[in-house]
């Protein structure tokens, strides 16, 4: 079975000019920690260290960048993660 390539223009055409910026800013920062890798998947979009995936965004808004960091454990007190 083939695979399927999936672009990153999928997600950011018809993008709001503050969510474009909010990607672009979330991702240069996100690069200053290390060497990552941008990969757009069926539903959302991977950032990868080489080693493993290490974030996801799943939903660009119209000003806002849903990204889901996964976690060992739940942090339940805390105004910033909802998962």
């Amino acid at each position: 079975m083939a695979s399927e390539e999936y672009q990153l223009s999928s997600f950011t055409n018809g993008k709001s000019e503050i969510t474009l910026a909010l990607f672009n800013h979330f991702i240069e920062e996100f690069a200053k920690v290390g060497a990552i890798e941008v990969v757009p998947l069926k539903s959302m979009i991977a950032i990868d260290n080489g080693q493993k995936r290490i974030a996801w965004i799943t939903q660009l808004g119209k000003n806002f960048v849903h990204v889901i960091f996964p976690f060992k454990k739940e942090y339940r007190d805390n105004l910033c993660f909802q998962k």
